[in-house]
């Protein structure tokens, strides 16, 4: 088969410029025309068209993105290889979510978007998998008591390192540690401190330590000992000291001349002097006070007779109260809001539902809140009773 060439008519104005580009492309197109001569048959192009098709149908679908059940399931393997012996068991599913697996997985993949939907089925399916196991202290409460590291699926995975978290952690000032990304539930930690009163005041003002300052016990132990090497009232061979004037006024009238053991002497200093405590963050210290603060748990109803509960003074902790929430909206699978109550500092998180008793569980493990500092435990919901046949 031949093309003759061919002139076409037209009224509009070709230029040169215009001409060359019309000409680049029809030898372009003419190219692309595969034209077989003396009518040979095409069936060789459809096939190599068909295992082009099928050769593209390949690469998309080793194309395809990742599901989020996939980059959750892989966030889990990736914990459970870069951390699984470090992390210390039994643990709260609730805890252990948020602080390994919510780590690894990627910006923009959520649970609710996943099969899974809830943190709960999440772990029953990787427990049904042989990933880990689980179960079910009280109702409600799962904690997560054993990692299979030999599983195939672990020693197969490949883990990666979440760097660009890290370096965020970093960037806000954040301490480098060597476990997993610093986790935004554990915030604060409280430090026993003791501050220096009447009493004491004249021992450590040696030391220029003002009245009312608090200190670490490890700085009240190195100021007793330089103390008592300065003045030469310690045997270096049996370690007794001998109390003088400013000893006895710490100690007590009654023991006067007396000797004590050096070890005694600090548990009587630290007793004499103000007992209180320090919250700390990653960023420093958030709160200092004599008086312990108290967490309050109470429940409430709402309308359409739907209980709620609410937790009151997270912020006297130093915790951070969205993070706070967050663990509760995915250990509980309950919606949270916040609210502001006149008349009280800080706010008010309120979870739909009546979700005590795994809050109360949240603050004393994850957070490691004394239980005493912690109200309202009677209002948990009572487990019901099943009925014996």
């Amino acid at each position: 088969m031949f093309i003759k060439p061919f002139k076409v008519k037209s009224n509009i104005l070709v230029t040169g410029s215009e001409k060359k580009r019309l000409r680049q492309r029809l030898s372009k197109a003419l190219e692309s025309v595969d034209i077989k001569p003396n009518g040979e048959e095409n069936g060789s192009d459809s096939d190599s068209n068909s295992e082009h098709r099928e050769a593209n149908g390949a690469v998309e679908e080793e194309e395809k993105p990742p599901s989020p059940d996939d980059l959750i399931r892989g966030a889990l393997l990736n914990a459970l290889k870069l951390h699984g012996k470090k992390i210390t068991l039994p643990l709260l599913t609730s805890t252990f979510y948020p602080q390994y697996v919510q780590p690894e997985i990627p910006e923009g993949v959520e649970m609710k978007k996943s099969t899974f939907k809830k943190v709960g089925t999440f772990f029953k399916r990787m427990a049904e998998e042989g990933l880990l196991k689980i179960e079910e202290e009280k109702k409600g409460i799962e904690k997560v008591t054993a990692l299979n590291l030999d599983h195939p699926a672990v020693l197969s995975f490949y883990p990666y390192k979440a760097v660009a978290k890290v370096s965020e952690q970093e960037l806000a000032g954040g301490p480098g540690t060597g476990g997993p990304v610093s986790n935004p539930l554990l915030l604060t930690k409280m430090t026993e401190m003791y501050a220096v009163n009447d009493r004491t005041s004249k021992l450590f003002g040696c030391f220029n330590v003002a009245n009312g300052q608090a200190l670490e016990p490890m700085q009240v132990r190195n100021y007793l000992r330089d103390y008592v090497g300065r003045n030469k009232l310690i045997n270096p061979n049996t370690k007794v000291v001998t109390l003088d004037e400013t000893l006895t006024e710490v100690c007590g009238t009654g023991s006067a001349d007396r000797l004590v053991a050096l070890s005694e002497l600090f548990d009587t200093v630290l007793n004499s002097m103000t007992s209180t405590f320090e919250m700390k963050s990653q960023k420093g210290p958030v709160m200092k006070s004599g008086k312990r603060a108290v967490v309050h748990l109470t429940t409430a109803t709402r309308s359409g007779n739907k209980k709620v509960t609410l937790i009151s003074n997270l912020d006297d902790y130093g915790i951070n109260v969205g993070e706070f929430a967050k663990a509760v909206k995915l250990g509980a699978a309950a919606s949270t809001t916040m609210t502001e109550v006149p008349g009280t500092k800080g706010e008010q998180l309120q979870v739909q539902g009546n979700h005590v008793k795994f809050v109360y569980e949240l603050l004393t493990t994850t957070y490691q809140v004394p239980k005493a500092c912690i109200t309202g435990l009677e209002f948990a919901k009572e487990q019901k009773k099943k009925k014996k046949k």
